[in-house]
């Protein structure tokens, strides 16, 4: 089990620090353009700090009542320990609290951890992409997911 580390929010300053952690935990990772276009078009940018040192991060881009995350991403030496989950749970109670209505998201189905997460979390197959992500022999599908917000983990832990 994790130790509570509170939601924050990201900004340019931490720019660097985000590219950092991508760098280290993603095989195709996100470009220094990508995290700066998104923090200056206004997306959530979510953080979990450890003294300080970003250690977990959560990209979402809300449109009306729409949500769909980004990019998440968990320090290499903080995964397999619930920060992952932590982290979706506090930006999904976000997001429900804006009145956002659903959240999507592409995942790898090669990505079994974060698939594991999602299912947990609610988030259902609605569709596929095909050829989406680069990987090593050339491209690899993803899955669309989607949790329909009035479905959310909040109200299933309540039942």
């Amino acid at each position: 089990m994790t130790t509570s580390f509170p939601l924050q929010t990201f900004g340019a300053a931490d720019v660097d620090d985000i590219l950092q952690l991508e760098g280290r935990v993603a095989e195709f990772p996100w470009r220094r353009e990508h995290i700066v276009s998104s923090v200056r078009a206004g997306h959530h940018c979510y953080c979990l700090r450890d003294q300080g040192r970003i250690i977990a991060f959560a990209i979402v881009a809300v449109v009306r009542d729409n949500a769909d995350l980004l990019n998440i991403a968990v320090a290499g030496s903080q995964q397999r320990q619930g920060l992952g989950s932590t982290l979706l749970r506090a930006v999904l109670d976000r997001l429900e609290a804006m009145g956002v209505g659903s959240c999507m998201l592409e995942v790898r189905p090669s990505n079994q951890p974060a698939l594991k997460l999602y299912y947990q979390l609610g988030f259902y197959e609605v569709g596929r992409r095909p050829d989406y992500y680069p990987a090593r022999d050339g491209r690899e599908d993803a899955l669309l997911l989607c949790l329909p917000m009035n479905l959310s983990f909040a109200q299933e832990d309540a039942s």
